[in-house]
């Protein structure tokens, strides 16, 4: 929140949000993931059908993000159409500040059920 991700006044709903983030999380669940086309539409499906479109009225997407956020999803537009698969999950540890020591490490399971690299 205090990056400003959610809107001024909006209430913070933690399962609306899990719900909405898994999909973007999904590649980091295991050692190799294999990027499909099938799997996005079905994703595409599932947000529908859980009225993401309430929740995401509520977040705000902070100016220094825009550009990363556009990269990131251009990058898996890619990755799907090519349908490769590739050790994700290591790339984003090398790549992303932070996320190979999350913020709920030790505290419980891993958001997306078994933590990477057996850590809980």
């Amino acid at each position: 929140m205090k990056e400003g991700f959610l809107r001024p006044g909006a209430e913070r709903d933690d399962t609306a949000l899990a719900s909405f983030l898994m999909p973007i999380a999904t590649p980091s669940r295991d050692e190799t993931y294999r990027f499909t086309r099938e799997w996005l539409r079905e994703e595409v499906v599932q947000a529908v059908d859980r009225g993401l479109g309430s929740l995401l009225r509520r977040f705000n997407l902070p100016p220094s993000y825009v550009l990363v956020n556009r990269v990131v999803g251009a990058a898996t537009a890619v990755l799907r159409q090519l349908e490769c698969e590739l050790p994700f999950r290591a790339e984003a540890a090398r790549w992303l500040p932070g996320f190979a020591e999350p913020e709920w490490s030790g505290r419980g399971s891993h958001p997306l059920g078994e933590a990477p690299s057996g850590r809980t």
